[in-house]
């Protein structure tokens, strides 16, 4: 088993914590990201259109996906700008990743 050391990384605030509001064709939704699921490289998705409540689906997630950053360090490389995101320009915030070494 490779020694594993504790890191510091960055990551843009939505890249745990986003909501935004979709205007679809007769009222407006909210879609956030799912604060339940941990796996930042595979988000999950809410919508509180009466579709997504059905089909757990619907065309304003995609709407949504367009307006995330979700910038993360370890995933996507590069570093803050002057403590800010790369991609958005939001504060980045410090987090706290194991990484295997070699021994």
């Amino acid at each position: 088993m490779k020694p594993v050391v504790i890191v510091t990384m960055f990551e843009c605030p939505s890249a745990v914590e986003f909501q935004t509001i979709v205007t679809g064709r007769d009222s407006t939704h909210v879609v956030k990201l799912d604060p339940n699921v941990q796996d930042r490289n595979n988000p999950s998705w809410q919508c509180s259109c009466r579709t997504f409540a059905a089909r757990k689906a619907c065309p304003h997630i995609e709407i949504a996906q367009k307006r995330w950053c979700g910038w993360n360090q370890a995933t996507h490389g590069g570093e803050p700008v002057l403590g800010r995101c790369p991609r958005c320009g939001q504060r980045a915030k410090p987090v706290l990743i194991g990484r295997e070494v070699e021994a």
